[in-house]
């Protein structure tokens, strides 16, 4: 379930680790010839590779995942903030993975900052959860609107959300 490559290694060959669908991967150095070699892993931590290395769109949300599961690994660099861009610009798109893998501490990373608000949370964040059945996400979703969501801002969205025009531009798009 999980590798870890030390920072000797310097090529890894074509889908060397594919389809390891449960594997977390360490890369502690920087290959130079990766491209290719992941094929739908779980997640790749690999804190001195640039995400631009990873060719494939799968190898990338598995490299962000891992960047996601462990910042403190990262340090703060110019590799750090394109994951960091990554992470936030595709975050619908990598909160599948959050939730398959049952990920708080990727969860934290979109809390901290903050990401997670009164008009976001059931529809992006708690109601995939449950659908993934991710019980620690759930967990920490619900302890996170505990602390941060009062019922004035609850009754703020709802009052919102009865008084929106029924007939904006974006809704006849969505009935259309």
């Amino acid at each position: 379930t999980s590798v870890s490559l030390p920072a000797g290694i310097t090529t890894l060959d074509y889908r060397a680790f594919s389809n390891c669908c449960a594997l977390d991967l360490h890369i502690h150095g920087n290959p130079k010839n990766i491209d290719g070699a992941f094929y739908k892993l779980k997640s790749i931590t690999a804190p001195f590779i640039r995400l631009g290395a990873f060719s494939s769109p799968d190898a990338k949300r598995a490299a962000v995942l891992g960047y996601l599961q462990q910042p403190s690994l990262f340090g703060e660099n110019s590799i750090t903030e394109e994951y960091r861009r990554y992470a936030v610009s595709q975050r619908k798109k990598l909160l599948s993975a959050v939730f398959e893998n049952d990920s708080v501490e990727a969860l934290d990373f979109y809390a901290r900052d903050n990401r997670i608000n009164v008009s976001n949370f059931d529809e992006e964040y708690f109601i995939p959860a449950e659908k993934n059945e991710a019980g620690a996400c759930i967990s920490y979703l619900l302890d996170w609107k505990d602390k941060n969501i009062s019922l004035e801002e609850i009754e703020k969205e709802i009052e919102k959300e009865l008084t929106r025009d029924p007939f904006n531009a974006a809704d006849m798009k969505k009935l259309w």
